[in-house]
């Protein structure tokens, strides 16, 4: 009777002792509805296509900080860009050779029509100071002539009046003083003729050697246009070529902005190109048509005109030296970078830069990647967190530092951890993307927690082999703050009291 009696009492008990462990520690904290150890893991892509020479650990294995994890050779770098900087800059060298070369031309020419000018001036001086003396001369010789005639027809006039002469005598006199009056003009009129056909000569001449200046001129308009319809080309595959890598995540955004700069300034090189054409088209057909030229004064001053427009020229053709031997200097400094970067890409080798280990082990030694292709992973496990879900009334009573008591599945101990952060998670969250570890999608609200957590000891080989515990879920129970420290005096003698039962008990049994 007695022995039933004992057991009745150790059942009701055990029943009651399990609902209290149940029920107590929801009546007074939270318990996790869900919780995983998790942490982040590093993906190493490739930079270059090439060919792996060591390849990494094996899955598991523990890795140090700063420890070679691969070793990739590049088989095919980024050889044709490196060519095609070459080429533009041999392209960029030769055109700023061929300016200075223009500006030296065009140099001479200015100083020749300087001095064209200046002694065509003088010579036109000497010629009209000749032709004026020459004019002055003839006239005194015609007045001269003149007077000699009028001094004739008066005497003529005189002795006609005494009847000494004939009338004929008379009309000698004044048909010579008329004659000599003719003398005069007709040599006014050889002069103009002369300086007509002076002028006349010197507008065909210089129309002339216009038309041929200004064809000249069209045809390197027509081929600078073709030069930049070319780097047009190059620019448009360029930019292409570059957002291609962006996508992939090769190159930075700064390269493809380079790109569409080069392509929108050959795009302006050509519509310039194209209005200097239609300008030069416009000049040439009013020229041949006989009219001034459009960009000077008309053909009475030429020299001036072809002067100013060398000097424009000149300083048009200094301007795009500049500029070209600016764009030279980029191209070579460019090409420089490009072989720095060839020189280190021709070997990756990257080093851990956390203590971890290997989550996704490369391939074999030999095999061949391609570039922007995954080629390991490591899990870091310093930087290890538990993710913790929580009924959403618990989020106002979990601030940042609350104390967590934590137990993994499987495990006999427990430890403490803290509220690192925490936040919001309806229905539709979205899942990480860097994580181990994922959390399963729930149905209904709650609140993430973060607990963090000490870096996993990888020396250890069961530590290691285990992923640091990453994936592993857990139990996660944090005190409510009204509760925390208020039964523990009761627990401790309800403790005592148990103990003093279960002594009892084995004395009734003996």
């Amino acid at each position: 009777m007695l022995g039933s009696r004992t057991i009745r009492i150790i059942a009701a008990l055990f029943v009651c002792s399990a609902v209290a462990a149940l029920l107590w520690p929801r009546a007074t904290g939270y318990v996790s509805r869900f919780a995983v150890v998790n942490a982040p893991v590093l993906t190493v892509r490739a930079p270059v296509n090439g060919v792996i020479m060591s390849p990494t650990p094996g899955l598991a294995a523990a890795v140090a900080r700063d420890d070679i994890l691969f070793d990739l050779r590049a088989t095919q770098t980024r050889r044709s860009e490196v060519a095609r900087l070459r080429a533009e800059l041999q392209i960029r060298t030769a055109e700023a050779h061929a300016l200075r070369e223009e500006e030296r031309l065009a140099a001479e020419v200015v100083q020749g029509l300087r001095a064209r000018v200046v002694g065509e001036t003088e010579s036109e001086l000497v010629f009209l100071t000749r032709k004026l003396e020459q004019a002055r001369a003839n006239r005194r010789l015609n007045e001269i002539a003149w007077d000699r005639a009028a001094a004739d027809l008066a005497r003529a006039e005189d002795l006609l009046a005494r009847g000494a002469v004939p009338v004929t005598k008379v009309e000698e006199a004044l048909f010579a003083k008329n004659e000599a009056e003719a003398d005069a003009l007709r040599e006014e009129e050889r002069l103009a003729a002369d300086v007509v056909q002076g002028l006349r000569a010197r507008v065909v001449g210089e129309t002339e050697s216009e038309l041929v200046f200004l064809t000249r001129k069209l045809e390197q308009s027509r081929a600078n246009r073709r030069l930049n319809e070319i780097a047009w080309d190059r620019a448009a595959a360029d930019l292409t070529r570059a957002e291609d890598l962006l996508a992939r995540g090769a190159v930075p955004v700064t390269r493809v902005e380079e790109a569409l700069f080069a392509k929108n300034e050959a795009e302006a090189e050509i519509d310039a190109d194209d209005a200097e054409i239609a300008a030069l088209k416009v000049e040439i057909g009013a020229i041949e048509a006989g009219l001034p030229s459009p960009a000077g004064t008309g053909r009475r001053d030429f020299a001036h005109d072809r002067l100013d427009d060398m000097m424009m020229a000149l300083a048009d053709i200094r301007t795009r030296r500049i500029s070209v031997a600016a764009r030279r200097d980029a191209v070579a400094a460019e090409l420089a970078q490009m072989r720095d970067e060839l020189d280190g890409l021709a070997r990756f080798r990257p080093a851990a830069s956390a203590n971890g280990v290997i989550w996704t082990a490369s391939r074999q030694a030999g095999a061949s990647v391609t570039l922007g292709s995954d080629l390991f992973q490591l899990l870091d496990c310093e930087r290890r967190f538990i993710e913790v879900i929580f009924d959403e009334r618990a989020f106002e009573n979990l601030p940042q530092g609350t104390a967590a008591e934590v137990r993994l599945r499987g495990s006999d101990r427990s430890f403490t951890a803290r509220v690192v952060s925490r936040h919001a998670a309806g229905r539709g969250a979205a899942l990480s993307a860097v994580d181990a570890a994922v959390l399963d999608p729930y149905e209904t609200g709650g609140v993430k927690v973060f607990l963090g957590i000490d870096p996993a000891d990888i020396t250890d080989p069961g530590v290691a082999a285990a992923f640091c515990d990453v994936g592993r879920t857990a139990e996660v129970f944090i005190r409510h703050r009204h509760f925390a420290g208020t039964f523990d005096p009761v627990l401790k003698r309800l403790g005592l009291w148990w103990s003093g039962q279960k002594a009892t008990l084995a004395l009734w049994q003996r």
